[in-house]
């Protein structure tokens, strides 16, 4: 079990279950100190609000590579982030010195 503390009350919410079990029906999030069912928001407008962390980011890619919808992603700042025509250029410069 897990409980959020209210940042500007500085009391804990109601507890909730941490179990692997999915129950989309309990979906919720905190707003204002109150329990706010995310079914009732789209995701586009949850997202243009959300404060994301890399955290949450990798949290949400999961996600969607779980449910089929997203194969890879590259998040920016890492080994992987380069420019596509950077990339093209190095392979072709790599193919060429190694023929």
């Amino acid at each position: 079990m897990v409980a959020f503390k209210n940042e500007k009350t500085g009391e804990y919410l109601s507890s909730i279950s941490t179990s692997s079990t999915r129950q989309t029906s309990e979906a919720a999030a905190i707003q204002n100190g109150k329990a706010v069912d995310l079914k009732r928001y789209p995701l586009r407008e949850t997202v243009k609000g959300a404060d994301l962390s890399k955290d949450g980011l990798e949290v949400i890619i999961k996600e969607l590579q779980c449910r089929g919808l997203l194969k890879t992603a590259v998040l920016a700042g890492t080994r992987q982030d380069r420019d596509f025509a950077e990339y093209l250029a190095n392979f072709w410069a790599n193919f060429e010195a190694n023929s």
